[in-house]
C-alpha cells in the first residue's frame, strides 16, 4: 500500500473496530495465532493494544455524536 494510503487508513477509526473484532475472532480459534490471519494495526512498528483501539473508536463515536446532536437541535 502506498504511504499516503497507509497513514489514510490510521487515521479511519473503522480500521481499529475492524482490528478489535479480528482479534476477537481469532482469540476463539484455538491454537493459531492472529499473523496468520491478518496483519494487525501498528504505530511505528509497534501493535496497538486492544484497549487503545476501543477507546479510539469510543472517541471517536462521542465526538461525532455530540456534534450531531448539536447540529440537529437547533431550530432553524
Amino acid at each position: 500500500m502506498p504511504a499516503w494510503m497507509a497513514v489514510l487508513t490510521l487515521l479511519n477509526p473503522l480500521t481499529y473496530a475492524v482490528d478489535i473484532m479480528r482479534r476477537t475472532v481469532v482469540a476463539f480459534r484455538p491454537g493459531e495465532s492472529s499473523q496468520s490471519f491478518f496483519d494487525p494495526v501498528t504505530w511505528a512498528g509497534r501493535q496497538v493494544p486492544a484497549a487503545l483501539s476501543a477507546a479510539v473508536v469510543v472517541v471517536f463515536c462521542a465526538v461525532t455524536l455530540t456534534v450531531a446532536v448539536r447540529r440537529f437541535s437547533r431550530a432553524d
